[in-house]
């Protein structure tokens, strides 16, 4: 007998099927309640709410495989060991493997996991339409003549389903043929069940095997199935599927001459909301008559409109707190996603921030653990030589055995010096500059060098002799024994119980319980793998992909507490009862209602050419997209009081959005009753229930925000209010006095670069100084290492001539390209430090520069062939405590403190008249930019002129007695010269005979000079920047200064480093960029963009 109950979503056919099934046991009679698998907990919390304790005796909550199991209990049934997915998804890599010589279509001779999982797909598609080998080839050889892509495709799956069945019988009963066994089972033993009813909730379509079971249950017993189908309007669009299933159901008992009755029940049991009972019915109805459409609006539905997924999920967990506040329990309330794995991170983030208990039900897959990650990068990592995306992929894994600041800092010398391949386990110590292509390191390079090394240690140790252990060719025993050692030499399982211990201990209870038990789970894959393809020799990227086959085939997740939460999940998976509020959250275009993906092995097309030929495969595309509707539906049903539907303007990702149709069809619906409101636009009291909501809200107009401001203060949050009432621009940021002084209450000691980093942008500053922070540095040869590489060149060059005193008039070109590229390989040597490869561009681009060097070489001999000055010292420092060696020169700021400026000089040279010294310093300049005397007044340029200062004023006898000053003599500041070797990329880009008379062109000097004929006669007068007169002096110029003039420029520059300071110790560090010739700014190539947020308006 067949008695189909069938009722609307309000009406609620679920609650009928319960009552008779309670009637049935409560009467002594034997009951079975079938339901799909996701719904047997809650379908046994009811019924266990419903039934007298001694029930279990004659009624059982089962599903379609647990009825076949009940039946092999009775029977006998099948004696072979049953797979679960993961051993089905290897025995299917391994026919696929097997087969791929035979099969027509495209398939890698070693497959894919994706490709595994998909033919896994395919042939419970096959099971499921009860279509077997021989069914399949002789539909190939039909099928030959009209469509012969679609014959090889029958022809493959034939192959496939044989082959994976022969295979999976060898050691394995499948789980998905006990049905068909279960039917033979039913038919030998007519009177099993025969006392026992038969009730089937939940469903709304069934598969071929399940057909034949409920055929020869219609035979011996009452089967009441119960079916969402209302009274008035079964014949909606959205309940196509469901409509077939009645019908089939129906036509099947007619077959089987039994007994048939169709109930429909009326009613509302599921809400008490007349408007939502109205909508619901409503809610896919084509019309374009809504002002025929009579509903009264009850307050029960709401829209919503967020800006982003988060602003909605935010605005959701607000008002969740709120509606708790007023009564409601949290177990009433349901958020409904078409994909909660889609806004994982979003949702459940939102909610516990808020404090609100929640069971996310959400399946992941073990690919998405840390566990898996560990063992993926590692692989990547031997299988793939040590490429540098992989090394840092491994070192980012929580249980690589670094911590995340080594990870970082690692990352960034790898990057630095681009280290890929062998490079990283060559066993040569990593002694390259972590500042890149400089000879000047910062403080704290070596300690930075050390980390690194020790960080290198750590973390490639053990990975190379995994690598090394498992890298080749064998079996899956050896794989697996060699992969479990390398996580038993990480500790990995005491990490992941250390893990799951703080977990419990912050109170993430769920997150705990999956940490724990996730080795244990991956310690049962690894034996199922050894299991099942133990003998089985391959190399280890094949072994790789089988552990990733592993991985997704196994879902890791926790089953909800019966304690009061709020219930998060998908569409399709969620059984929702007794909730009186309901959220739909991404009620958006393609979102939800899904777009949704074929999922059969054939387009619709071929699904047609079968079907006319008796093969029971019905068009899937139009029940694909009412299915869709039917679950929106289902979702929007389940509350009983309110429904609130939310969509976003964005996705996560920013991408526009727009609203799915039902969005307006409501409002039109409703008579503009239900309108859309912008969650942005709603009171503060409405969206922040959280601190951490309120201080994003701080920043809002309205007099609700300086509630919120008192509020957030009384509550102990002062500091995060601060933050928040700073400006978002940093126009005229300011340290707090407190600060500042604690930051600058001793002596400066400062350099050049500071002090341009000041004045170009006192946040910059700031953020490299003070901060510290980090920043990406690259072994490559920018415009500063450009400079630094030339700068090292010169030095050694004219310091081995000088030291040699090898008269440079008389040198040879040849012997200048010599030292000059020796100069430039010792300078790289130091650099790059053993082992390190150079990028082919990178040595076309040293080549050039050397050429470069070449002509600068050139033009500084030929300046000093006719000059009485001669080179004394090559980057002299200026520096406390360095013997034999001048001291910076101390100026006293306004606060009492010193200010001392320390730092290099490229070059010095002297000119001797008895025992007196003329001084004169030279800076190397390799950029465009010439130097002003009105950068003195703008603080800017000070340094050249302060080392010559300390140099003049010196009183070190050891460097008086190295730059050749009489016992009566002085030292005379002759000048400041920069010379300026520049080199465009244009300029090094040229033809080779065009480059050195470009390079010749660029070579200039400016600068400013001691208004004396024996100083100035001691130099070559071609090479200065000053214009003659027509005798032949010198035309006047800002460009000189006289004896007294330097005075007076000593106090220029004295009082410019105070101005500066001054400005530093008082706090500014305004974002207030500095301009530059042409009105660019610095923030064009400033790192520290995204902490700034400066906005340039031109």
């Amino acid at each position: 007998m067949l008695c189909v109950i069938r009722g609307s979503f309000l009406s609620d056919p679920r609650r009928e099927i319960y009552a008779r099934a309670c009637a049935a046991v409560k009467a002594g009679r034997r009951a079975l309640l079938i339901v799909p698998e996701q719904g047997t907990l809650l379908a046994e919390r009811e019924m266990a709410d419903a039934l007298p304790d001694s029930a279990p005796l004659l009624f059982e909550v089962t599903n379609f495989s647990r009825l076949s199991d009940r039946i092999f209990r009775v029977t006998g049934g099948v004696g072979a060991s049953y797979s679960d997915k993961v051993t089905k998804s290897l025995l299917m890599w391994r026919t696929l493997a097997e087969l791929s010589p035979l099969l027509k279509g495209t398939h890698a001779a070693v497959p894919t996991a994706g490709e595994a999982e998909m033919a896994l797909g395919d042939l419970s598609e096959l099971r499921a339409l009860s279509l077997t080998p021989e069914e399949l080839t002789r539909a190939a050889k039909e099928v030959e003549d009209k469509d012969a892509r679609l014959s090889d495709k029958l022809s493959d799956l034939s192959l496939l389903l044989a082959g994976f069945r022969a295979r999976h019988g060898e050691k394995y009963a499948d789980g998905e043929d006990d049905l068909a066994v279960a039917e033979e089972k039913l038919a030998e033993y007519p009177t099993l069940l025969a006392d026992t009813e038969i009730f089937l909730e939940g469903f709304t379509s069934f598969t071929v095997p399940q057909y034949k079971i409920l055929a020869r249950l219609f035979r011996r017993t009452a089967v009441t199935v119960a079916l969402v189908l209302p009274k008035v309007g079964d014949d909606a669009f959205e309940y196509t599927e469901v409509r077939d299933t009645e019908e089939r159901l129906l036509s099947l008992a007619a077959r089987e001459s039994v007994e048939r009755k169709l109930v429909k029940i009326d009613g509302q049991n599921t809400t008490s909301s007349e408007f939502l009972a109205g909508v619901l019915p409503l809610l896919w109805k084509k019309t374009t008559n809504y002002e025929n459409i009579s509903l009264q609006y009850d307050g029960s539905l709401h829209c919503y409109r967020g800006r982003t997924p988060k602003e909605s999920a935010d605005f959701i967990a607000a008002d969740i707190r709120s509606k708790v506040q007023k009564g409601i329990r949290y177990r009433d309330i349901a958020v409904v996603v078409r994909d909660a794995g889609s806004y994982a991170g979003i949702l459940d983030t939102a909610l516990t921030d808020a404090k609100i208990p929640v069971f996310f039900s959400r399946k992941r897959d073990i690919t998405e653990t840390e566990l898996a990650n560990l063992i993926e990068s590692a692989y990547a990592v031997a299988v793939g030589g040590y490429r540098t995306e992989d090394v840092h992929r491994y070192a980012k894994c929580a249980h690589a055995g670094i911590t995340r600041d080594e990870a970082d800092e690692f990352e960034l010398y790898v990057e630095t010096w681009k280290i890929h391949g062998r490079r990283f386990v060559d066993g040569i110590l990593w002694n390259m500059n972590p500042d890149g292509y400089t000879n000047r390191k910062s403080p704290d390079a070596d300690a930075f060098l050390l980390r690194v090394n020790e960080t290198r240690k750590k973390l490639l140790s053990p990975l190379s002799a995994f690598a090394e252990d498992a890298g080749g060719t064998l079996t899956v025993r050896e794989h697996s024994e060699r992969l479990f050692a390398f996580l038993d030499r990480l500790s990995a399982e005491k990490k992941l119980a250390a893990q799951a211990e703080a977990l419990l201990a912050a109170g993430e209870t769920g997150a705990a319980e999956e940490c724990a038990g996730l080795f244990a789970i991956f310690a049962d894959l690894l034996d199922t793998l050894v299991d099942t393809l133990g003998d089985l020799t391959v190399d280890a990227r094949t072994y790789a992909g089988l552990l990733r086959l592993l991985f997704s085939s196994v879902d890791v997740g926790r089953i909800p507490a019966a304690i009061d939460e709020v219930t998060v999940g998908s569409a399709d998976m969620l059984r929702l009862s007794g909730k009186k509020i309901v959220y739909l959250f991404g009620v958006n275009e393609g979102e939800f209602p899904a777009a949704a993906p074929a999922l059969s092995c054939f387009s619709e097309k071929e699904r047609g050419l079968l079907s006319s030929l008796g093969y029971p495969l019905p068009p899937e595309e139009d029940l694909r997209y009412a299915r869709e509707l039917f679950i929106f539906s289902r979702a929007f049903a389940a509350g009983r009081d309110e429904v609130n539907l939310l969509f976003h303007e964005k996705d996560a990702a920013y991408k526009p959005l727009s609203p799915s149709e039902v969005i307006p069809h409501i409002e039109r619906l409703s008579g503009g009753a239900v309108s859309v409101c912008d969650i942005s636009s709603l009171p503060l009291s409405r969206r922040v229930q959280t601190p951490s909501a309120a201080l994003l809200a701080l920043g809002e107009e309205g007099t609700e925000s300086a509630s919120l401001r008192e509020a957030l203060l009384r509550a102990g949050h002062a500091s995060e209010v601060a933050a928040a009432d700073a400006p978002l621009l940093n126009a005229s940021l300011k340290l707090s006095e407190e600060t500042a002084a604690t930051l600058y209450a001793h002596d400066l000691a400062l350099t050049q670069s500071r002090i341009e980093n000041y004045l170009s942008c006192p946040l910059s500053h700031f953020c490299e100084y003070v901060l510290r922070l980090g920043r990406d540095r690259q072994a490559a040869f920018d415009a500063m290492n450009i400079g630094s590489f030339l700068h090292a060149i010169l030095e050694k060059f004219f310091a081995s001539v000088t030291a040699e005193r090898i008269d440079i008039q008389t040198m040879r070109a040849e012997e200048k390209n010599t030292r000059i590229r020796q100069a430039a390989e010792e300078y790289l040597a130091t650099l790059r430090g053993a082992g390190t490869d150079n990028p082919v561009r990178e040595d076309l681009l040293i080549e050039r520069l050397i050429r470069a060097a070449n002509v600068i070489v050139e033009g500084l001999c030929d300046e000093l062939s006719g000059c009485r000055f001669v080179p004394r010292f090559f980057e002299l420092e200026i520096r406390d405590g360095t013997e034999g060696a001048p001291s910076p020169v101390r100026i006293c700021a306004e606060d009492g403190t010193d200010i001392s400026l320390y730092g290099t000089i490229d070059r010095v040279d002297t000119y001797s008249d008895g025992e007196d010294v003329y001084v004169r310093v030279i800076d190397y300049k390799t950029g465009s930019k010439k130097f002003s005397p009105k950068d003195l007044e703008e603080g800017k340029n000070l340094q050249m002129f302060l080392y010559l200062r300390a140099v003049v004023e010196s009183r070190d006898p050891a460097f008086l007695d190295r730059i050749g000053v009489g016992k009566e003599g002085v030292l005379i500041p002759a000048g400041v010269l920069y010379i300026h070797a520049a080199t465009s990329g244009g300029t090094l880009n040229s033809p080779h005979e065009d480059t050195h008379a470009a390079l010749k062109a660029e070579q200039t000097r400016s600068g400013m000079l001691l208004e004396n004929p024996l100083s100035l006669g001691a130099m070559n007068a071609d090479y200065l920047p000053l214009k003659r007169e027509k005798d032949g002096s010198f035309k006047a110029s800002d460009l000189l200064y006289t004896e007294e003039g330097w005075q007076v420029l000593s106090e220029t520059v004295e009082n410019g480093v105070r101005r500066i300071v001054a400005r530093m110790k008082s706090g500014d560090i305004a974002a207030v960029p500095m301009k530059r010739e042409g009105q660019s700014t610095v923030c064009e190539t400033c790192r520290y963009k995204p902490v700034c947020r400066n906005v340039m308006v031109k």
